[in-house]
C-alpha cells in the first residue's frame, strides 16, 4: 500500500501540473471583480505627487496619469495583496497568476509597441509596502527603483494604493511610454508647461526635437523653438491650444486644456501626425521569454535580507525539518511528529530563491500547519524520480532547469522571514533545521 500510495500521489501531482501548464495558468485562488480591494485614490495621488516632485527637482517632466496603467497597477496589486507580507523573493511581486512580468502584462492589455517587434514595449514597475514616506525613502535610496522613477523613457503612469493591516499600504506604480504620445502638463503656477520627449531606446529619433504652440484653430502662438523640458505659456494663448512636437519627418500634436482642474489631474489625449509606427502587440512564446529576461524595477522588500548568525548543529533524528538532496532532486519534509508553521520559509542559493510562496502558487497546502511527514519537492526538469518512502504526501513539486539546480552548485541557506536558520552544504546530501 505504501508503494501504491507513493506513486499514485506523484501521478496525481504531475497530472495536476500538466493540466495547469496546458491551460497556461498557475493554481492560485483567483480574485474576482467583486472581491477586489478598491484603490485608495487619495493615497495613490499622494505618492504620485511625491514622485513627480522628485522628478521635477531633478529637472524632469512629471508623469501623466493613464487609465490603462492604472488598471494594470490595480490588477497586480490586488493579485499580490493576499500574500504580500509572505513574499521573500522580490520578483514575485511583479509576476501575475500566469507568471507574466509587467511588460508581458502590458502587452496583453494592448499597450502599444514600437515598430513590429512585440518585445519593443516600454513598461516598468515599482512596488512597496508601508507608508508613502517610507516607500519614497526606500525608492530614493534604491538605485534600481530610482532609475525607474527618474527615467526619461517614461511619460505616463498608473498607481494603485491598497490598504493593509496595521495602517500599511501596498503601492504599485506602473510606468510606461507609447510611441507617438507626448503628454503636456501645465505647471502648478499655471504659467508654464512641462513638455515630454521621445527617449525610448526603440524609437527612431533622427534629429533634435523642436516645438511650436498653435491655438485651437491651428494659428501659430509661437515660433518654432528648440525643445526644453519647461516653457512659458504665451500671454496670447487661448483656453485650449496645441503643442506640436517636430523631430525630422515625424510630428506629434498634443492638445492642452487650461481648465484649472486639468492642472491637478491631467489625462493626456494626444493626436499623432506623421510616421511614428504603432502596431497591435502580440506576444509569442519566444518573445515572452525575452521579455521575462528584461530587467524591471524590483519591489520594496517586505522581509529583511537573511541575517548571518551562529547556528548550532541540529540532530537529523529530532529536527523539525529535514532536507534531502542529490544531483536531480530536493525534498523538504516535516520531520517532526506534529504540524509545523513553514510560512515565510525559503531556500536561497546561487541567485535562486524557492520558498513556500512559490510552492503555494502550484498547489494548495496548509502553510501554517504543514502536516507531519508531508513533503515539498524540487526536481530537475525532465526527470521522473521516485518519491522517498518517508514522504507520506508530497504536496507540491517545482521543476527547475539544470542552471537553476542551486543545491548542486554551492552551499545554500534556509531562512524564515529573513532570519537564517541553517547553511546547507553542497555535497552533504541532507540538512537538518529546527524552527525558531
Amino acid at each position: 500500500m505504501l508503494s501504491y500510495n507513493k506513486y499514485f500521489t506523484k501521478l496525481l501531482s504531475r497530472l495536476f501540473l500538466f493540466v495547469i501548464a496546458l491551460l497556461g495558468l498557475v493554481y492560485l485562488p483567483q480574485i474576482t471583480l467583486a472581491q477586489q480591494t478598491e484603490n485608495d485614490t487619495a493615497k495613490a495621488s499622494e505618492i504620485l505627487a511625491q514622485v513627480n516632485a522628485w522628478r521635477i527637482a531633478n529637472g524632469l517632466w512629471p508623469l501623466t496619469s493613464n487609465t490603462t496603467l492604472d488598471a494594470l497597477a490595480l490588477a497586480q496589486a490586488n493579485y499580490v495583496l493576499p500574500f504580500a507580507l509572505n513574499i521573500d523573493d522580490e520578483s514575485l511581486f511583479h509576476l501575475d497568476a500566469k507568471q507574466r512580468n509587467p511588460r508581458q502584462r502590458g502587452a496583453a492589455a494592448g499597450w502599444p509597441i514600437y515598430g513590429t517587434n512585440a518585445d519593443h514595449i516600454e513598461i516598468g514597475e515599482n512596488a512597496g509596502v508601508g507608508g508613502s514616506k517610507f516607500v519614497m525613502n526606500f525608492w530614493k535610496g534604491s538605485p534600481i527603483h530610482a532609475k525607474a522613477a527618474l527615467s526619461t523613457t517614461y511619460r505616463e503612469v498608473g498607481v494603485a494604493a491598497l490598504p493593509m493591516k496595521g495602517g500599511l499600504y501596498l503601492y504599485m506604480m506602473d510606468f510606461g511610454a507609447r510611441p507617438g504620445v507626448l503628454p503636456v502638463v501645465i505647471a502648478a503656477d499655471g504659467k508654464h508647461l512641462w513638455l515630454t520627449e521621445e527617449k525610448s531606446r526603440y524609437a527612431n529619433v533622427s534629429a533634435t526635437t523642436q516645438v511650436r504652440l498653435l491655438d485651437a484653430s491651428g494659428n501659430p502662438l509661437t515660433d518654432l523653438m528648440k525643445w526644453s523640458p519647461s516653457i512659458l505659456i504665451p500671454d496670447n494663448s487661448t483656453p485650449n491650444f496645441q503643442v506640436v512636437y517636430t523631430n525630422g519627418a515625424d510630428q506629434v500634436t498634443t492638445l492642452v486644456n487650461r481648465d484649472p482642474s486639468a492642472v491637478v489631474n491631467i489625462q493626456a489625449t494626444p493626436t499623432t501626425i506623421g510616421a511614428l509606427p504603432t502596431a497591435t502587440p502580440t506576444v509569442s512564446a519566444t518573445n515572452a521569454t525575452s521579455a521575462a529576461s528584461t530587467v524591471v524595477p524590483n519591489v520594496t522588500p517586505t522581509v529583511p535580507a537573511p541575517v548571518a548568525t551562529a547556528i548550532p548543529t541540529v540532530n537529523p533524528a529530532t529536527a523539525d525539518i529535514l532536507i534531502t538532496y542529490d544531483a536531480n532532486s530536493l525534498f523538504l519534509r516535516n520531520n517532526s511528529s506534529s504540524p509545523i508553521n513553514i510560512n515565510g520559509l525559503s531556500l536561497i542559493g546561487s541567485g535562486v530563491t524557492v520558498g513556500t510562496p512559490l510552492w503555494s502558487r502550484f498547489s494548495e497546502f496548509p502553510v501554517d500547519a504543514f502536516p507531519s511527514s508531508h513533503c515539498l519537492a524540487i526536481e530537475l526538469t525532465g526527470t521522473d524520480l521516485p518519491i522517498p518512502s518517508t514522504c507520506k504526501w508530497t504536496r507540491g513539486i517545482i521543476t527547475l532547469t539544470a542552471a537553476k539546480i542551486f543545491w548542486t552548485k554551492d552551499d545554500f541557506i534556509v531562512s524564515v522571514n529573513g532570519t537564517t536558520l541553517a547553511t546547507c552544504k553542497v555535497n552533504a546530501g541532507q540538512c537538518a533545521i529546527d524552527l525558531p
